[in-house]
């Protein structure tokens, strides 16, 4: 067992490591749209809870006490779910996004998944961890101003803020659990990318056997060990097949477009594979066709989302 581990300790300290400038810029790029992103979230909170200062104050003025804190701080929690819902699903993806970018600017050609899953779980999250989003979401955070904004008038009407309180908890668990599945499926997408990116990695090229001469005394180089002349037609042929197949593969490719919308039909939302194509394929960049076609013989989705 000591050889085994011996061994595929061995194999992990060849697999090929980002340089150290190239960490860095990805580091501090990250860090700073991480920063970028949760002054949106913060920005976007504050402008729920000004208007929800507008609402309130014109239902007083029309004696709407009920509403006033019931229906009103409810409509302001729903878009407060929704800013952090929008972003829980969008932001894993943003991360990938720049750490692909930034590797091909550089022409780093990583190997160590291990490596790319560790920057996304600092900056993004751990799939089985709660997201940094869903701190935006607190309902006793909100409870607080909606009380205070009841305070502000003088009065309190006990009655209206239980209720109101009942309906927030149950809001606040349907939305909890909305995050933190949206977070799951956004984080394992990008493993899968993450994956399908190392595998399509060109391997190094080997070294060539040293120049040789055939009977008619030209000079003839190949790869050792793949028996193919550089520059012969075979050989050619596969580094386009090589080639081609890395671009399909990269982030935003057609290979990711199309496991994109195989994941948006596998969340049962659509009620039909037409349907699910027709609506997404603008926002994804495919024609419906394709994005139909991605679609065929793919499992109707039956089970529904894990809390």
């Amino acid at each position: 067992m000591g050889d085994d581990m011996s061994k595929k300790n061995g194999r992990d300290n060849k697999r090929p490591t980002l340089p150290d400038e190239v960490r860095s810029l990805i580091t501090r790029k990250l860090r700073y749209q991480r920063h970028e992103q949760e002054k949106l979230l913060a920005s976007t909170n504050q402008a729920a809870y000004s208007k929800l200062h507008e609402e309130v104050l014109a239902n007083i003025r029309i004696q709407n006490i009920g509403k006033a804190f019931t229906s009103v701080p409810l409509s302001m929690y729903k878009n407060i779910v929704a800013s952090a819902t929008a972003m829980t699903k969008e932001w894993p993806g943003i991360v990938w996004k720049t750490i692909a970018s930034i590797l091909s600017t550089a022409q780093v050609v990583p190997r160590d998944r291990l490596a790319l899953n560790k920057i996304v779980d600092e900056f993004a999250w751990v799939i089985d961890q709660n997201p940094f989003t869903l701190s935006y979401i607190d309902p006793e955070q909100f409870m607080g101003v909606v009380r205070r904004e009841a305070g502000r008038f003088g009065f309190i009407h006990q009655d209206d803020l239980a209720s109101f309180n009942r309906q927030l908890e149950l809001k606040a668990a349907a939305a909890q659990c909305g995050i933190l599945n949206s977070a799951r499926q956004a984080r394992e997408g990008i493993g899968i990318a993450i994956d399908e990116y190392v595998l399509a990695q060109p391997c190094p090229a080997p070294k060539l056997k040293a120049s040789t001469k055939n009977r008619a005394g030209s000079s003839k180089s190949e790869y050792k060990g793949a028996g193919l002349e550089v520059g012969s037609r075979e050989w050619r042929e596969q580094t386009a097949r090589k080639a081609a197949n890395a671009k399909h593969d990269q982030p935003g490719g057609n290979r990711d477009k199309q496991q994109r919308i195989r994941g948006l039909w596998a969340t049962g939302k659509y009620s039909s594979r037409d349907r699910c194509a027709e609506e997404e394929c603008a926002a994804l960049g495919m024609s419906y066709k394709s994005a139909r076609n991605a679609l065929v013989n793919t499992p109707k989705p039956n089970t529904p989302p894990r809390c």
